[in-house]
């Protein structure tokens, strides 16, 4: 939802975000998590990719209305 301050003009958007945490089997180097990073922060909807190689878990924060899978 895009909404307009009355009082300096400049807008803000409002997203109902959402966050999953999920492990990552193999990832246990900064170079793996660079390229897993790259090949996935494009991806429409996603506002955040949080990759932490040595615990292996990655934080992805979306918007789900933005996130439509394809069937």
């Amino acid at each position: 939802m895009l909404k307009e301050n009355s009082q300096d003009k400049t807008r803000s958007l409002t997203l109902a975000t959402r966050t999953i945490e999920c492990r990552a089997a193999n990832l246990d180097c900064e170079h793996g998590a660079a390229t897993l990073k790259r090949g996935i922060e494009s991806l429409p909807g996603l506002s955040d990719v949080n990759i932490l190689p040595r615990a292996a878990r990655i934080t992805l924060t979306y918007d789900p209305a933005a996130t439509i899978p394809k069937l």
